[in-house]
């Protein structure tokens, strides 16, 4: 072998050797992120409880900051809060998925967890409260006609 070669050779063993490190501490801190939000993959029960104790926990820092007179934290804000359920769908759909999703692509283990997390979805996604209908003086419709003769009668007028 040449001189050359075998300084290429280090090179490229010296490259693989680092991205090797590099994917191992990437691999540790994706799994490490996804411990930190794992009550979404939780059973249902637990995870619904977890949830509770998350909304209890934000609507009181929402409290706290009104009084301290700061601006409300929008997912804070108890104005404004639909529900546990309609907090965890969000979350699920915009932070915790998407990462359990990609953590089951190389670590088969946790494939069971990125599972949970999706099911949970669904069955949060029954929980959510139907929004309110909106308030009656919005409407500025003329009321509807009772029957169908009173319906033709005042589409010719």
């Amino acid at each position: 072998r040449t001189h050359t070669h075998t300084y290429t050779h280090a090179r490229t063993t010296n490259k693989v050797l680092r991205l090797a490190r590099f994917s191992r501490m990437l691999l540790a801190m994706m799994t490490i992120k996804c411990a930190d939000i794992s009550n979404v993959c939780r059973k249902f029960d637990v995870a619904e409880k977890w949830t509770n104790q998350i909304a209890e926990e934000f609507l009181a820092q929402g409290d706290e900051e009104k009084r301290l007179g700061l601006p409300v934290t929008p997912m804070n804000d108890r104005t404004k809060f639909k529900s546990p359920a309609h907090m965890v769908c969000g979350f699920i759909d915009f932070v915790a998925q998407g990462t359990h999703d990609e953590l089951e692509k190389v670590l088969p283990s946790a494939v069971p967890f990125a599972q949970n997390s999706r099911d949970n979805r669904q069955t949060f996604e029954t929980l959510k409260p139907a929004d309110p209908a909106p308030p009656a003086e919005v409407a500025t419709a003329q009321p509807a006609a009772t029957s169908a003769g009173e319906a033709a009668s005042e589409a010719k007028s």
